[in-house]
């Protein structure tokens, strides 16, 4: 249960008062705006809303790599957008077998097990809005360099049950990967909902 301090305010909710961090309220729409790793994020007065799409997603992969002014970011744009594909399409050149079939069976069932795993039993959602009355806090996880990206977790109420949402970030390797988190805790911030590191 959340305790209430000698100011008044509420603490164990996630929801801190916008004071407290530095932040003004009444923020301007780009200060509760932030990229993300498919489009952006906008933590408005209402509600949280995740906008993204695949083609956000490439859109941000050009703008990071491609129009970067370093080869190595050029080549791993080039690395996703042509080799990932083709790389896909390679059983229709070489034949399909039955090893593959199972493979790919296989590989498949894995990615619906986990995903199952993650919504039924973990409550993770893809929902593109959350009202910000619901949420009860905002985790951010800086994950492992190399290997997985840094996110905010996303945690709310729907209907008495807690749910969750990732909101997935830039890479850190892109020009601005580590200005998008910063902009995404003060995004947060500026709508009163303190982010907690995880």
């Amino acid at each position: 249960m959340p305790s209430t301090d000698a100011r008044g305010h509420e603490h164990g909710s996630g929801r801190v008062d916008p004071s407290d961090t530095g932040e003004p309220t009444g923020a301007p729409d780009d200060a509760r705006r932030f990229p993300t790793k498919r489009g952006e994020c906008v933590v408005g007065d209402d509600a949280v809303r995740i906008e993204g799409s695949r083609l956000g997603y490439l859109r941000n992969l050009r703008d990071s790599y491609w129009r970067s002014d370093e080869a190595w970011r050029k080549a791993v744009f080039l690395g996703i957008v042509v080799g990932v594909p083709l790389g896909a399409l390679n059983p229709l050149f070489d034949g399909v077998d039955r090893f593959d079939l199972y493979v790919y069976g296989a590989t498949a069932a894995l990615v619906a097990v986990l995903a199952g795993y993650q919504r039924l039993v973990r409550g993770f959602t893809t929902t593109d809005r959350i009202p910000l009355s619901a949420v009860r806090e905002v985790a951010l996880v800086e994950g492992t360099r190399g290997v997985t990206r840094p996110r905010f977790v996303v945690r709310y109420d729907d209907d008495g049950r807690e749910r969750r949402r990732y909101v997935h970030m830039p890479s850190p390797y892109t020009p601005d990967g580590g200005e998008a988190v910063e902009r995404g805790r003060a995004a947060f911030a500026a709508a009163g909902v303190g982010v907690r590191e995880e």
